[in-house]
């Protein structure tokens, strides 16, 4: 996480918080059900090396996306709570930037016509996926299809070809 500029609101302050509460809520779940693929897959294998059961497999993976999803999604909305208990309230500019991500972490500007944005203010240094264009879009689904859908296929037909 890049430190807050000097001039943070409140409620940036606030929000930084959440999505530090959320990036270690993402790296702990993430590594618990990491721990249970590994530990299954493991164990799957001494009892049957020939015959890898495919489907709690592949829920184990579609949960680590889930968990870390949600672990975002909640601590962007435990921050907006925690800062209005507080008495802080994001100014409008603020609140117009909020619009503009999804979950604390994806943006969606359909106005912008850039594939590559800067990540959010306090999130770290780098570039993310604007989403809120057909091109973002695109980006983001050959993502998933190369580096998610095509390994699961690819080791499902392993697994059944056995």
């Amino acid at each position: 996480m890049v430190p807050p500029g000097k001039d943070a609101s409140q409620w940036e302050l606030w929000r930084r918080e959440g999505t530090i509460r959320g990036t270690v809520a993402a790296m702990g779940g993430t590594s618990v059900l990491m721990a249970a693929v590994f530990g299954f897959v493991s164990v799957a294998g001494w009892r049957s090396p020939d015959n890898l059961p495919v489907g709690p497999l592949l829920i184990l993976i579609a949960l680590v996306l889930a968990v870390v999803f949600a672990a975002y999604s909640l601590s962007s909305r435990w921050a907006c709570r925690a800062a209005s208990r507080n008495g802080a309230s994001p100014s409008p500019d603020e609140q117009e930037e909020d619009k503009l991500w999804i979950a604390g972490g994806l943006h969606n500007n359909p106005k912008n016509p850039h594939i590559m944005v800067p990540k959010r203010s306090g999130s770290g240094t780098g570039m993310t996926v604007n989403v809120g264009n057909a091109k973002g879009r695109a980006a983001v689904a050959v993502f998933l299809a190369v580096f998610v859908v095509l390994p699961l296929v690819i080791g499902g037909i392993l697994a059944l070809s056995r």
